[in-house]
């Protein structure tokens, strides 16, 4: 076990691999895999500790970019010295389902104790992707189990999983660094509608006056914390032109995504909008669908002189039916550059739906391994100010 540090780093996961087959890995109940010769040699691959609620341990890259390390019940008796490497490197913990094709009904699991006892002095960035929600502990362990992730500032939490019967106010409460936030349930408004009476969460915060059971119920943060944020996905975007929304409320926002479907004139509205509300705004995503007109009228495009001056550039997702008035993505950046403040880039990720022909004159894989700009991502500054053309896969 002593030669391993003069082999090639890629060749320790075929190795490994090859040494330790899926039955392998469920009867030693932790998973011996590539991390566990590289913990010492290689802190690189700490930096993402991904846990699994059940076996099959997946290993679906679309998910997680990596296999996971091993149950999160099982990570209790993973060796001292793996323990000790992710307190000191790792930044991202992701807790996933073992399996994205469950049995029906699907298989009760427990998170266990697995991270009890873990102390991250680099933790950032939490994600739990887990929605089986048929678990075999109270609310109460699971909360105990998830515990040592609190102090992260950055949290993607779906509801529907571990976190089913906990409110998203209840949780987000218990994150007191919280400031890069992904809302679990798609885009959402910044107030809360006071005619509403559905019960899940509609808006990041209530206005005054709100009962604490709709807060409660309905909501995700209070005002001091959503004012607190720097990074937030994603809004709807007639809520950032709501006259509820003051200038200013969101004063450190460096980073906003925001789902449109607007026809390119009231762009105008949204940019001098989003301008007022987030005044240190570097990056805006804007996720279009369903855009059938007024996009493909290249006089249209003039609105892009209003964007923000504050913005170092603007991400354009289109999902899927957007009539365009270019087959290819360059001619489109081209337009959209000629009309933007001088210092913002423009950025194309796009379906083949929408740009069927990739002309390859733009660089392409920018925000990988994500497909757009994600929350507790860094992008640098000499990436941003190229343009660049993703292909979007839907």
């Amino acid at each position: 076990m002593t030669s391993h540090l003069s082999l090639p780093e890629d060749v320790l996961p075929n190795i490994l691999d090859y040494l330790c087959s899926p039955h392998d890995i469920a009867a030693r109940r932790w998973c011996l895999n590539k991390a566990w010769l590289a913990a010492h040699a290689a802190p690189v691959h700490w930096r993402m500790l991904v846990l699994a609620t059940h076996l099959p341990l997946s290993n679906d890259d679309r998910i997680t970019g990596a296999d996971a390390h091993c149950l999160c019940s099982a990570w209790e008796r993973a060796p001292r010295q793996l323990r000790l490497a992710v307190e000191r490197h790792t930044r991202h913990v992701f807790v996933e389902d073992g399996d994205s094709h469950w049995s029906e009904p699907p298989t009760p699991y427990s998170l266990g104790r697995g991270l009890a006892g873990q102390r991250f002095a680099r933790l950032e960035k939490v994600s739990l992707y887990v929605w089986n929600h048929r678990k075999a502990q109270h609310a109460d362990d699971v909360e105990a189990a998830l515990s040592p992730l609190f102090g992260a500032e950055c949290l993607y939490a779906s509801m529907e999983g571990c976190l089913r019967g906990v409110t998203p106010y209840a949780l987000y409460s218990k994150f007191p660094n919280l400031r890069r936030l992904e809302l679990p349930d798609g885009a959402a408004d910044i107030f809360l509608d006071p005619s509403t009476s559905k019960n899940y969460p509609q808006a990041l915060l209530a206005l005054d006056g709100e009962s604490s059971d709709r807060v409660e119920r309905l909501t995700y943060l209070d005002r001091e914390k959503a004012v607190r944020l720097i990074e937030l996905r994603a809004l709807h975007d007639d809520s950032i032109i709501s006259d509820a929304v003051p200038d200013g409320m969101f004063p450190h926002m460096t980073f906003l995504e925001l789902s449109a479907w607007c026809v390119l004139p009231k762009l105008g509205t949204i940019f001098a909008r989003v301008a007022a509300v987030c005044p240190v705004l570097e990056l805006l995503s804007l996720h279009f669908d369903s855009l059938r007109t007024t996009w493909d009228v290249v006089g249209n495009y003039s609105v892009f002189a209003c964007a923000p001056r504050s913005l170092k550039a603007i991400v354009l997702i289109f999902d899927s039916y957007c009539n365009l008035p270019f087959p290819t993505a360059s001619p489109l950046v081209a337009l959209i550059q000629s009309h933007l403040p001088a210092g913002v880039q423009v950025h194309i990720v796009a379906s083949t739906d929408v740009i069927p022909e990739n002309d390859g004159l733009l660089p392409e894989g920018f925000w990988e391994p994500d497909q757009f700009p994600g929350v507790g991502e860094n992008y640098d500054d000499a990436a941003l100010a190229r343009a660049s053309f993703f292909p979007l896969v839907v």
